[in-house]
């Protein structure tokens, strides 16, 4: 065999090991992404309704089937992520909103109002909130978004 011919082979399976190496580093960075803790689950679980955390309290069952759920739900978010599917502007905007709302609860969780309680904001504020042009332009969006996505809502049905 000569020389050229094993630096051919030498040069495919450095090829072939390089690629191997990348591939499970990003499988290994992926798998980090969504190991879950023992508190994280807590945490997961205590948004939950009284009824579901009462079977995940009881049922083991139940508990691995929400754990594997859990874990492909952010596998799945993870592989949405890497393809780009975050920077949609449409998806932009409900993450945006999604943030407000996890933002506002956690605010009425501090200040000891119930979520869905009437926060302590008078007709004014936000009157005055919605008078500002961005504020009124991102809820228009949220409403337009809301519509294409809900024919009944376009329809006023």
């Amino acid at each position: 065999m000569s020389s050229i011919n094993k630096a051919w082979i030498a040069a495919a399976v450095a090829v072939v090991f390089a690629g191997g190496l990348i591939f499970w580093q990003v499988k290994a960075r992926r798998s980090e992404l969504v190991n879950l803790s023992a508190e994280d689950m807590a945490l997961i679980a205590e948004d939950q309704p009284p009824q579901f955390r009462s079977r995940l309290a009881t049922d083991a069952e139940t508990r691995k089937s929400f754990a594997e759920d859990l874990h492909k739900l952010l596998a799945v978010a993870e592989e949405a992520r890497a393809k780009g599917i975050g920077n949609k502007p449409e998806v932009k905007r409900q993450l945006d909103l999604i943030r407000t709302v996890v933002v506002a609860q956690n605010y009425f969780k501090n200040q000891g109002t119930t979520p869905g309680a009437p926060p302590n904001i008078s007709d004014q504020e936000i009157e005055d909130f919605f008078k500002q042009p961005v504020n009124q332009k991102t809820f228009d969006q949220f409403i337009a978004d809301a519509k294409a996505k809900n024919p009944q809502l376009a329809g006023g049905q």
